[in-house]
């Protein structure tokens, strides 16, 4: 399934038994990534080119989507892990996926970004 943010951003959506495969694809550059659903981790992309690891779980009517990526905001400095943490939710008419996103990091004892909701629909 394709679903669209506006004009600025699509996501194509693809499931087997075992993983969801979401691509993301805004301003001309396009990421695609696998979730497992089986608990296990895979390799994981940012549409930063950020690397990491990411997993998918079913809980209830939710799909929850969750990555974890290294990454070094200042060019000398330290390691940060940020985890990202999607809750989506699809609208009974198959149409509307509402994607709540919550990005933390293990290392921040405060949240530096805060949670926002994104809403797709299909084409």
């Amino acid at each position: 399934m394709k679903f669209e943010k506006g004009n600025v951003k699509t996501l194509s959506v693809a499931q087997t038994e075992t993983s969801i495969e979401v691509t993301e694809s805004e301003g001309g550059r396009r990421t695609t990534n696998s979730y497992p659903l089986n608990g296990k981790e895979s390799a994981y992309v940012s549409p930063g080119s950020v690397k990491g690891t990411c997993k998918g779980q079913f809980k209830k009517n939710y799909l929850i989507l969750e990555s974890v990526a290294t990454t070094h905001p200042q060019a000398n400095g330290p390691a940060v892990q940020i985890h990202t943490k999607q809750k989506w939710e699809l609208s009974t008419d198959l149409k509307t996926i509402n994607i709540h996103v919550d990005v933390d990091s293990p290392q921040s004892p405060i949240n530096v970004v805060e949670p926002w909701t994104e809403i797709y629909t299909r084409n």
